[in-house]
């Protein structure tokens, strides 16, 4: 007898042997003529067939008399991987699980086998079974005593369904897999991207940070030697009017003193009245007093016009892309007076900075640059804040040494940062100011020079209306090292 290879499992479940032996003859293998699918369409056309037992599918039968022994041997079926395909029950007069109750513990360890409810009786009401089972697509009612080709036709039949049902679900497992990898790949290939993005992000902030410091350094070193020239100039003739009008002031105090002296005699008298008028009318005494003050004065504006023409050759320096010693209060003093024109009409700035407080390794020309962000960053949200005018706010600059950590701070009393955009006034190109005002690269410059290049800290407190503290934190001992710096 030439069998399938494969061979339905169907659990026969009633208290009667006697229907067991039915079964058996019926789907076992010692029938000497069944009827087959043929026989199931002549029988529904009313024509006859005949099929030998070689054109059939074989069953493996599995008895039980008890609602709980057949449960027993469907879990256990399950736990060795050889699950019925099909289970017949019959449970209503003998003590323990009824048909239901049986076949409700069935399902729950094997929800995929078919079920046929075969019952001499119809103490189960449709809406009963629902209640109980619910709608299931696996369950099926046959009343005894019933036909063999319908016995026959149903084990075919739903066999053949849980056999493609389990087919179905591997294909759909091997398509699972497939989805699975796939979808890993692709999350692969979108992390990758992400972190293209992230790099080209980074790398067209360092282009941008390098053009911006470029065009700064340019305009600095162009102002610088346009205005040292004539700073010199200035400078020097005021040392030569400074020296020139002490020796005329002590001209003068003798030519007093000569006055004084033809004052006495009457025929220099209408002279000497007329050098006293002369003397009053140009205000003499005015005019030594504050002569040397202004020349003074003016000695004080010349040198702060030295020391921005300084600060701004400061600026102009390209930097290295090594660290080196850095004083950080130097530094610091430069940023103020560079920028003094866009803070000095906002805001009143103090600056408390820590006169022990080391050089450190640092890159000075991207720190200038941050302290500059953050300062000119101040000096808008006050100006936010004081739309008004007339009010002017404040910008505190401190430095101290804390822990083996040198520990910069810039507070402003501005708007502060509102708190739902708070976690991303890093993000390169983020702004909160209108079109044109800015390109939301100052606070991610910061960050990335801060954070990545110098190996430190940024940190920020905010309260609205009250201002905003940024903190920068650099280590005091950090080993010098190679930085990649994007110039052009």
């Amino acid at each position: 007898m030439n069998q399938s290879p494969f061979c339905p499992r169907i659990l026969v479940i009633d208290e009667n042997r006697d229907i067991h032996d039915d079964f058996r003859k019926i789907l076992g293998h010692d029938q000497s003529q069944v009827v087959s699918f043929d026989a199931f369409d002549a029988s529904l056309s009313d024509d006859t067939a005949t099929v030998t037992h070689e054109q059939t599918l074989s069953f493996d039968l599995q008895f039980a008399q008890q609602g709980e022994e057949g449960f027993e041997m469907v879990k256990r079926a399950i736990e060795e991987d050889c699950p019925f395909s099909l289970a017949f029950v019959d449970k209503e007069r003998s003590p323990g699980w009824d048909s239901l109750e049986t076949i409700s513990h069935i399902l729950r360890v094997d929800p995929k086998i078919q079920v046929v409810i075969s019952s001499a009786y119809s103490g189960y009401l449709w809406s009963d079974i629902v209640q109980r089972l619910g709608i299931l697509d696996n369950l099926l009612i046959i009343k005894k005593p019933f036909d063999e080709v319908e016995i026959l036709q149903l084990a075919h039949a739903l066999t053949k369904k849980w056999s493609l049902q389990k087919e179905n679900d591997a294909s759909f497992a091997v398509l699972d897999h497939v989805i699975q990898e796939r979808s890993s790949e692709l999350e692969e290939a979108t992390f990758h991207l992400k972190q293209e993005i992230e790099q080209r992000k980074h790398i067209e902030v360092e282009l941008r940070l390098a053009h911006k410091l470029e065009s700064v350094g340019r305009l600095a070193a162009g102002v610088a030697h346009e205005i040292n020239t004539p700073t010199q100039f200035i400078g020097d003739n005021l040392c030569f009017l400074k020296d020139a009008l002490a020796d005329i002031f002590r001209l003068i105090q003798e030519f007093h003193v000569l006055l004084e002296a033809l004052g006495k005699r009457e025929d220099f008298s209408d002279l000497t009245r007329h050098v006293h008028q002369c003397m009053d009318d140009i205000q003499l005494p005015y005019l030594v007093e504050e002569i040397p003050r202004a020349v003074t004065d003016a000695f004080a504006g010349n040198s702060h016009v030295a020391d921005i023409v300084g600060a701004m050759k400061e600026f102009s320096y390209p930097g290295t892309k090594i660290k080196e010693q850095t004083d950080l209060n130097a530094l610091i003093r430069n940023v103020i007076l560079v920028a003094s024109n866009e803070w000095k009409h906002v805001a009143y700035l103090e600056a408390h900075l820590d006169p022990s407080l080391p050089a450190i390794p640092c890159l000075p020309q991207e720190f200038r640059q941050c302290i500059l962000n953050l300062l000119v960053n101040a000096a808008h949200a006050i100006s936010a804040l004081h739309t008004g005018g007339g009010e002017r706010g404040t910008i505190v600059v401190t430095t101290q040494l804390k822990d083996e950590m040198v520990e910069v701070t810039l507070s402003d009393s501005g708007v502060g940062i509102p708190e739902e955009i708070q976690d991303k006034i890093f993000d390169p190109f983020f702004t909160t100011k209108p079109v044109g005002k800015g390109t939301g690269q100052g606070l991610s410059i910061v960050h990335s020079i801060i954070v990545d290049k110098l190996r430190g800290r940024l940190s920020f407190q905010t309260a609205k209306e009250k201002g905003t503290t940024f903190v920068i934190t650099l280590p005091v001992n950090a080993i010098s090292e190679h930085l990649s710096v994007a110039m052009v």
